[in-house]
């Protein structure tokens, strides 16, 4: 979920920002929140996502570059709880409360972001994901300069009576194989 959006801008020369700390207020209470995320203006989650300390905050701390002379907007997501039961009604929102750069950052802090309702009684649509047919299913031995490998392979089934889309999937790589070894990897919907 969507809770806050910001936009930071570089001067003449560019700025590296170390960490951004984002902290939860409003009428609600932690635990409804099972983690929080920085996403780029590319959709692309930076650095792991994270939880809120005793102090109601989460520390962004995977550093990243904003080139000289330009602005890059900033998304805050959440990912809510499993059960919001004892969260129902709720009303919290999440605040910018400071950013480490490399350059004197200037801006009124906190930013608030919109509160947002709790709610655990209204049905809404999902998606399930299952593996396919195309899925080898087990760990396969590939070769180096083998291509055209088929790694994985997923159905969604959208359990809802609204259009449901999927703005993007992340593949992450595991096993033995190093950064270099993989290139040109793409994924293929409905053919």
């Amino acid at each position: 979920v969507l809770f806050l959006s910001f936009t930071l801008s570089a001067g003449s020369k560019d700025v590296t920002v170390r960490n951004v700390t984002i902290r939860r207020a409003g009428l609600g209470s932690d635990g409804a929140f099972s983690s929080i995320g920085l996403y780029g203006e590319d959709g692309l989650q930076i650095g792991n996502i994270k939880s809120f300390n005793g102090s109601h905050e989460a520390r962004m701390n995977e550093p990243f570059t904003i080139p000289a002379n330009t602005s890059q907007k900033f998304d805050v997501y959440v990912n809510t709880a499993a059960n919001l039961t004892n969260y129902d009604g709720q009303f919290p929102h999440l605040e910018l409360v400071s950013i480490d750069a490399s350059s004197p950052v200037s801006g009124t802090f906190p930013l608030l972001g919109s509160p947002q309702s709790i709610n655990a009684s209204l049905v809404v649509g999902s998606a399930l994901g299952r593996r396919s047919s195309y899925d080898p299913g087990q760990a396969v031995t590939r070769y180096i300069n083998d291509t055209n490998v088929r790694f994985s392979g997923i159905t969604m089934t959208a359990n809802s009576k609204e259009d449901l889309t999927l703005s993007n999937l992340i593949w992450r790589q595991a096993g033995t194989s190093g950064g270099g070894d993989v290139a040109n990897v793409v994924t293929i919907a409905d053919g």
